[in-house]
């Protein structure tokens, strides 16, 4: 039986340039990040608390002068979140989203300071927007586990 060499080799030679493109196969989204995952969790049940404790609550202990600290410390968490993101290579879209939650953290801190308390009408409403942005970064994060 006659073989032919060379076509062997070339056949093998493809093979690996497919196994070695195969292995190297670029990422366009940073991979997941437990710590990401573990601080939107946390920041999330803090902004849960502060919702549950508003609807409980009356003036003047539901008022905006009693939260300024969470507020601050709120912001803080968030921009060490947003500075640990974007660290990360190729992670925009993680950044995106946090930074638009910052902007609606923002707008709900402003909200509070000119109604003292946080309207009752309006706290499930704002729940359900923060909770659907939560949502929305949690399962980028956890789909980066694929």
């Amino acid at each position: 039986m006659i073989t032919n060499r060379r076509g062997s080799g070339s056949v093998y030679l493809t093979l690996s340039l497919v196994l070695l493109f195969a292995s190297c196969a670029p990422q366009f989204v940073a991979p997941y990040d437990p710590a990401t995952d573990s601080a939107v969790t946390n920041v999330q049940q803090q902004l849960g608390t502060l919702f549950a404790e508003q609807q409980r609550t009356d003036p003047p202990v539901c008022d905006y002068d009693n939260y300024v600290g969470f507020y601050d410390a709120l912001d803080v968490d968030l921009g060490s979140l947003v500075i640990r993101n974007e660290a990360r290579e190729q992670n925009q879209l993680t950044v995106r989203q946090l930074r638009l939650l910052g902007d609606s953290l923002d707008n709900l801190e402003a909200l509070h300071q000119r109604s003292g308390c946080l309207p009752e009408g309006q706290i499930e409403v704002l729940q359900r927007q923060f909770d659907t942005s939560f949502t929305a970064i949690l399962r980028l994060e956890l789909a980066k586990r694929r």
